[in-house]
């Protein structure tokens, strides 16, 4: 059930990644952005998604890519811009960087904790098929 939830939202995003607003750096951002929220139900709901390997290694290069977004590649306008939308003003950018870190820091936290934090969750036998 997830892995096809998964293929769909891939599918979904390389389908629209003709589109005009939609840049290469949109679309890493959605990779980036789906991978981080199997993790967090992975962690969650207490399921083994991968290894914790990958995890460990995958929570830091997810806190990278965040910054990275939120504070170089959106200003910088490498990141789509949805139609219509106006610029923002200095208060205005200050505030959305400060929102997004506020509601990222959560996911941040639930992947480092997953990758090394929950041993006893990696520990347990793989169940028989």
């Amino acid at each position: 059930m997830l892995l096809a939830l998964l293929l769909l939202i891939y599918g979904v995003v390389i389908g629209t990644s003709g589109v005009d607003w939609m840049s290469g750096v949109d679309v890493a951002d959605a990779i980036f952005s789906l991978t981080g929220f199997v993790g967090l139900c992975g962690y969650a709901y207490a399921r083994r998604v991968g290894s914790a390997r990958f995890w460990r290694a995958w929570a830091p290069a997810q806190v990278a890519w965040d910054l990275f977004f939120i504070l170089v590649a959106t200003p910088l306008g490498w990141a789509g811009e949805l139609p219509d939308s106006e610029p923002e003003s200095g208060g205005e950018s200050l505030s959305t960087i400060a929102l997004s870190l506020t509601l990222l820091a959560p996911l941040w936290l639930a992947l480092f904790r997953y990758g090394y934090r929950s041993q006893a969750l990696w520990d347990r036998a793989t169940p028989s098929a």
